[in-house]
């Protein structure tokens, strides 16, 4: 399926790379030719959710519906030739609920504020919907944070602490574990 849609996928593309309003309109008007094919249906709608990407550096944050999706969309960029920076790193996706709109926004304004070597070790984030007490977890060995209902900028932010701290080295570790081990001792606080 490439060849005749190579062009139509590296506008795309280029356009979440770049975030120029003027190759996004390009990239958005290449996609309306391609959508009256019923053979482009998942082609077209892989195109729209990396065209909704986020750039994070050379980290692509995407915001999908249904696990599936990220699959279709590593196939699209997958096609595409001598574009290997173009990876999916982070995959937003509903699990047992639905993100709603201001969520999906409130994560891709704090991500995109990040420091992307920050996000290293950050897969994907998933809605959860629980009757157990917890907003946010983190799974380090999968990349994954889990937002259950109610879930604040703070939860995302704790969660993504989880992801940092995996990244230190076990020096920055252990420095880590003094200080929040004296953050819990109220005379360690200068008055």
């Amino acid at each position: 399926m490439p060849g005749p849609y190579q062009a139509v996928i590296k506008s795309v593309v280029k356009a979440c790379r770049i975030k120029d309003p003027i190759s996004r309109a390009e990239a958005a008007a290449s996609l309306e030719s391609l959508r009256s094919k019923p053979e482009t249906r998942d082609l077209v709608r892989a195109l729209e959710l990396i065209l909704e990407g986020v750039r994070v550096q050379d980290r692509l944050l995407v915001m999908v519906d249904q696990p599936d999706d990220i699959a279709m969309i590593k196939e699209v960029l997958r096609l595409i030739e001598g574009e290997a920076e173009y990876h999916l790193d982070i995959a937003i996706v509903n699990g047992t609920r639905k993100f709603d709109i201001k969520e999906r926004e409130r994560i891709r304004i704090l991500l995109t504020n990040l420091p992307p070597a920050n996000l290293s070790g950050l897969r994907m984030i998933r809605a959860e919907i629980s009757s157990e007490n917890w907003l946010g977890r983190y799974y380090g060995n999968t990349g994954l944070i889990e937002l259950n209902k109610g879930w604040t900028n703070g939860t995302l932010a704790h969660e993504i602490g989880h992801v940092i701290f995996d990244t230190l080295s076990a020096q920055q570790k252990e420095e880590w574990a003094l200080l929040h081990a004296r953050s819990k001792d109220p005379s360690d606080f200068v008055h």
